[in-house]
């Protein structure tokens, strides 16, 4: 019962750190989009990984700042297991959901990237949790 509430305080940093990362992720996506003519879907997949890199080192300051004391070294193993699990889900989903939706649905790329990035949301978290920061 003790660890639901640590397991609150994690959902909730790692969802504050997400919203700061939406806005990464969609005012990098609109201006890739809109600026440098970009595809939208070669444009979410650089914009995903701005968000990627940002959410990261949030994450491993404030969500899971106890995992933060190990050596660069370390970090940049994180960074790695952080890019190769929820990178490679975020980028895949947010790259499937947005052309799905796009092309099924019919909204504009901005509301389908949002939409997108919610639906990965979850997993992203277990991912994050289970694997990335995972006290060793």
């Amino acid at each position: 019962m003790n660890k639901l509430p640590e397991l609150i305080k994690k959902w909730m940093r790692f969802n504050a750190i997400g919203t700061m990362g939406v806005c990464v992720q969609v005012a990098f996506l609109f201006v890739l989009k809109t600026f440098l003519h970009l595809n939208y879907l070669l444009a979410t997949l650089f914009a995903v990984q701005f968000a990627l890199i940002h959410n990261f080192f949030w994450h491993l300051r404030w969500t899971w700042k106890e995992t933060a004391t190990g050596t660069k070294w370390e970090s940049f193993r994180r960074f790695v297991k952080y890019n190769s699990s929820t990178g490679t889900l975020s980028i895949l989903g947010n790259l499937g959901f947005t052309s799905l939706f796009v092309q099924m649905v019919h909204l504009p790329y901005l509301i389908c990237n949002l939409m997108a990035i919610g639906a990965c949301n979850i997993a992203n978290f277990v991912l994050a949790r289970n694997f990335v920061f995972k006290p060793e």
